[in-house]
């Protein structure tokens, strides 16, 4: 279930189904690992898993792609302006806490200053496997 939130409702390129763990493509040369081998946790792990993408532009583009799927497909905060942390952000989290990642928070941040300027030689295209959300 947990590479079904990957897969169909984040829409991250399949790269490698190695059975229980499967690969996808979040940025050109980076890689998120989904793996079932073991059972999800009973409570609420303190911390998040970030996107950081380069612009406020792209936060509220990828959050009016995730929040159209519906709640049945992913629960979604609003996004604002975080003072302490100098970005601005959103939650997303995946509804199934039985079987999937609905106990991990996932986050779309833009930092208000970057922390680094970007590589001339790395792109930064995101791709997906279906309807192009945001890049």
């Amino acid at each position: 279930k947990a590479s079904a939130f990957v897969g169909k409702v984040l829409e991250l390129e399949l790269v490698l189904d190695q059975g229980p763990c499967r690969i996808y493509r979040v940025f050109l040369e980076n890689f998120l690992g989904v793996c079932n081998s073991r059972p999800p946790p009973t409570s609420v792990p303190p911390l998040t898993y970030t996107i950081v993408v380069s612009s406020r532009d792209l936060v509220d583009r990828w959050y009016s792609f995730l929040a159209a799927k519906g709640d049945a497909a992913i629960v979604v905060t609003s996004p604002a302006h975080s003072a302490e942390f100098k970005v601005y952000a959103f939650n997303f989290y995946d509804p199934d806490r039985e079987q999937s990642l609905g106990f991990y928070r996932f986050e779309v941040q833009a930092f208000d200053v970057p922390p680094a300027p970007p590589s001339p030689t790395r792109g930064g295209e995101i791709r997906f496997a279906s309807s192009r959300p945001p890049v």
